[in-house]
């Protein structure tokens, strides 16, 4: 059986999106490596099948600005990945960029940005 092992240590959560199945959110509790206390880090295993992709992303993606001033947050970035998971990583990456730019409209960038779509096979 395939598995996602997820460790967290004060990292955003990561999405998994499955064709037979809602898309997953995965965290693991874990205290931030660097914060100053002791690490901890938290393991999450789940299922993940040939045909599932996990979008893996830094809080710099979910926290950006739009063109309204507020946030994009987790739940619009869920469903702004669930738009076009079905297509080939990097036309899936693609159209998540297009997208993004257009929320932010003419925001500047203040964070770091990182997608990453992994496919199980």
């Amino acid at each position: 059986e395939n598995k996602l092992r997820w460790y967290g240590a004060g990292a955003p959560p990561a999405f998994i999106f499955s064709q037979n199945l809602e898309p997953q959110t995965v965290s693991a509790l874990g205290r931030a490596i660097g914060s100053g206390a002791e690490a901890e880090i938290g393991l999450k295993e789940m299922k993940f099948s040939p045909g599932d992709r996990v979008a893996i992303f830094t809080d710099g993606i979910y926290e950006q600005l739009g063109h309204q001033g507020n946030q994009l947050g987790l739940r619009r970035l869920q469903e702004a990945f669930l738009e076009s998971y079905t297509e080939d990583p990097a036309t899936h990456r693609s159209q998540f960029v297009t997208h993004f730019d257009r929320f932010r409209g003419i925001n500047s960038i203040k964070d770091d940005l990182t997608v990453l779509f992994l496919d199980a096979t």
